[in-house]
């Protein structure tokens, strides 16, 4: 099976490259029809339907994904692809079906080849970098990507950084932007590449709370939101800030 998948802005307009790939296609559904003028040379589905028969976000995602898993469909999203959850999910879908994902980026490259290895679901924020200018991680809970490194020296830097924040085992994406080809590799292996330049960037997916070395105030709120979440602790579910005074005077002192 393979999928294209592409994007239009939120006037509804569309590049030429996506267009062209559209008319190739055997198949193009647009995320919606409703945001703007929409290009009539070719024909098109919408998800307009799902989006009154859902009943929340998550129904929809699974349903879209139902509806277009087909061999030469193009998905044109709305939007950034790299916040777009139905992008997300169906590339996703996909990979997991053994089928291959064609991105046609709208900005970084980088970000397109991720999206069509599976890598992004839409909704974690994205933080970019270049290698020269790359200092710390701030939010391991973001997809963080990095540019331009280009020579061994920086990759070698990069990853001495990286590891103070992620495992080194963690899984990286190393991407080539000239052609698009990309690397599944360990952290630990990103200075072991032949040859690096311009063109060469490292896409990190988000970080899970339970793999993550080191731990943000972010971090701090998840923890909390899930002690006392439905299923989550129940003496964290009882506490006010009455409740926990003498604990915080007690610390403080």
């Amino acid at each position: 099976m393979n999928i294209t998948i592409a994007n239009m802005k939120p006037d509804g307009s569309i590049s030429e490259e996506v267009l062209r790939a559209a008319r190739e296609a055997s198949a193009v559904v647009l995320q919606t029809s409703l945001g703007g003028a929409v290009q009539p040379s070719f024909a098109y589905e919408t998800l307009d339907k799902l989006y009154e028969q859902a009943e929340d976000f998550d129904m929809l995602i699974e349903s879209a994904c139902d509806f277009m898993l087909r061999d030469g469909l193009m998905f044109v999203a709305l939007g950034d692809l790299a916040h777009n959850r139905i992008a997300g999910a169906l590339a996703r879908r996909v990979r997991s079906a053994g089928g291959h994902v064609r991105v046609i980026p709208d900005g970084c490259p980088a970000l397109g080849a991720a999206l069509a290895e599976g890598l992004l679901d839409g909704s974690a924020g994205v933080c970019m970098h270049t290698a020269s200018t790359f200092t710390r991680v701030e939010d391991t809970s973001q997809v963080l990507v990095i540019n331009e490194i280009d020579n061994a020296f920086k990759a070698s830097d990069l990853k001495l950084r990286l590891m103070s924040w992620y495992d080194d085992k963690y899984p990286v994406l190393l991407v080539d932007t000239r052609s698009g080809k990309c690397e599944n590799i360990l952290l630990c292996q990103l200075d072991g590449a032949l040859s690096y330049g311009y063109y060469t960037s490292v896409v990190i997916a988000p970080c899970a709370l339970a793999r993550k070395k080191r731990f943000t105030f972010a971090a701090l709120l998840d923890v909390m939101a899930r002690l006392r979440s439905r299923h989550g602790c129940p003496w964290d579910k009882e506490q006010t800030h009455e409740s926990l005074k003498r604990y915080l005077i007690e610390e403080g002192y």
